[in-house]
């Protein structure tokens, strides 16, 4: 889908799932405005470390850049014997790394 990326923005596309194999930065910088929803792979989610789950959503995050608008979800769906330990886990992770300062 990166091919995509131009064509899609020229065309008046603003909120985009491209999955985890297209990096945030490069979606940011080629739609600076749009919303990018679910970044995070499933298979991470499930068989990630926390570390590893926590680098990730940092990462995305970071990359984001100050303007914001990145879901942090998984890309599409859960995978199949993901625990709800782990979904606790991505969100007390999103919710203490993904802050905007709006002073």
């Amino acid at each position: 889908m990166a091919h995509l990326i131009d064509l899609q923005y020229s065309l008046g596309i603003r909120a985009v799932n491209y999955g985890p194999e297209i990096d945030v930065g490069v979606i940011r910088d080629k739609m600076p405005d749009a919303l990018i929803h679910g970044h995070i792979p499933p298979f991470l989610l499930r068989n990630g470390t926390p570390g590893e789950i926590e680098e990730r959503v940092r990462d995305d995050f970071r990359k984001a850049g100050a303007s914001g608008r990145l879901e942090i979800t998984t890309a599409g769906s859960l995978a199949a014997g993901t625990g709800v330990g782990r979904m606790r886990w991505l969100m007390q992770v999103a919710e203490r790394h993904t802050r905007y300062d709006r002073t």
